[in-house]
């Protein structure tokens, strides 16, 4: 072999040597865990305040992204909160779910969104805008807050909703609250009931229990033969009663009178 050839040959083990011996270059590494099936509590003072399911996910540390996601809140009193969304990203004390979105509880509320918000760190849930139903009642909102302790809802930025009492409502006001089953409405409030009845008011609550309607605070009602104005009305099976600094004017001739002796 000629002096040129082992030179040559020389030259191409040492490269390949130093290719060998070259530290190696990675890619970043990852700290996140990807898992499935996962399930995830929290305590306070050994009492289950919530707990977490998902299909799949990723979890660093304090930060998770999970998929198809149950979430059950147990805080407050009575039954507990379940919710359902497709996506969870929780970091620290802050969650956001997303995606066709489902909040139950076992007395048939249903409230339906898009996007929700869980600041743990004042027990509370924000979201809007929303629909609620149950049993009797719709609502429509911008805006809706959910008190984890009490167990109490808001809903604001404009409110509308049907109740299928005795007879149809239609109710309109500027914000709502519910706890215990019974629905306020206050600000602005309009009613409109399917028997011709129209009523402002400062406050309206639903009871939908008792199937009962109360008008609080300057109200003004009117039908087509009658007009009222009271401090309360209240409206269920058995009638209207009115208190307060009560008026009523009636058309006769609209109720079927007549002016003959």
């Amino acid at each position: 072999m000629s002096r040129t050839k082992i030179i040559l040959v020389l030259a191409v083990v040492a490269a390949a040597l130093v290719l060998i011996l070259l530290p190696r270059k990675h890619g970043p590494v990852e700290d996140a865990t990807t898992v499935a099936s996962i399930s995830l509590y929290g305590y306070d003072d050994g009492k289950l305040l919530w707990e977490i399911r998902a299909a799949d996910g990723r979890i660093d540390d304090d930060d998770q992204t999970l998929r198809d996601v149950a979430i059950a809140f147990h805080g407050a009193e009575g039954d507990p909160l379940h919710l359902r969304g497709e996506r969870l990203d929780r970091s620290g004390k802050i969650a956001r779910l997303t995606g066709d979105i489902r909040i139950e509880r076992t007395d048939e509320l249903l409230l339906e969104t898009e996007e929700l918000t869980w600041i743990e760190a004042d027990d509370r849930l924000e979201a809007g805008p929303i629909s609620l139903s149950t049993e009797i009642l719709r609502i429509a909102a911008d805006g809706f807050e959910y008190d984890l302790t009490t167990g109490a809802s808001t809903f604001t930025g404009g409110v509308e909703a049907r109740a299928d009492l005795e007879s149809d409502w239609a109710i309109r006001a500027e914000h709502a609250g519910e706890r215990d089953g019974i629905v306020s409405f206050d600000g602005s409030v309009t009613a409109e009931s399917s028997d011709d009845g129209t009523f402002r008011c400062d406050r309206l609550e639903v009871d939908s229990e008792a199937e009962r309607v109360h008008l609080l605070g300057n109200v003004d009602g009117g039908w087509t033969s009658a007009q009222l104005s009271a401090g309360s009305v209240e409206l269920d099976d058995d009638g209207l009663r009115a208190a307060g600094g009560v008026s009523a004017r009636l058309d006769l001739n609209e109720m079927g009178g007549s002016d003959d002796p």
